[in-house]
């Protein structure tokens, strides 16, 4: 940095520049942060390995539900649609499969209609669940 002609304006002690006492403070405040970093980095690994030892269940990274809201955020920004409606269709193609998504528009049936409504209104099934089991892109099908 003093190659370069950088002056660093520190507020309580003044200004370090290239004159042999600002050196020496850069250089000393510079040894105080490459130690306390080494401090952190060790620390850290002392900790994961104590947790590995100690923890059956400890991993190293994120969550997998931290990453599966990101995912879901993003789909939904993506699309246009709610993180809601985002599950919604992940858990219909984990229940039917990707093709699930691909099948023309549907028609359905007076009967059809009628006996998935039965099983939400007179069975107490969840419209979630009963909208998944019938394989419906979506929950409005049923709720309209």
């Amino acid at each position: 940095m003093n190659a370069e002609g950088v002056i660093l304006r520190v507020l309580n002690i003044g200004t370090i520049d290239n004159s042999p006492s600002g050196r020496l403070i850069f250089t000393v405040f510079s040894a105080f942060a490459e130690f306390e970093r080494d401090l952190i980095v060790s620390r850290t690994q002392e900790g994961k390995a104590w947790a590995k030892a100690n923890n059956p269940n400890f991993h190293d990274g994120m969550s997998r539900k931290v990453d599966d809201h990101r995912r879901g955020t993003y789909l939904s920004r993506k699309y246009g649609m709610g993180r809601r409606g985002i599950q919604y269709l992940v858990d219909l193609i984990q229940k039917h499969g990707e093709d699930i998504l691909d099948r023309p528009q549907q028609k359905y049936t007076v009967d059809f209609k009628l006996a998935a409504i039965e099983r939400v209104l007179l069975r107490g099934e969840a419209l979630r669940q009963v909208s998944l089991d019938l394989g419906l892109t979506n929950t409005g099908i049923l709720a309209n």
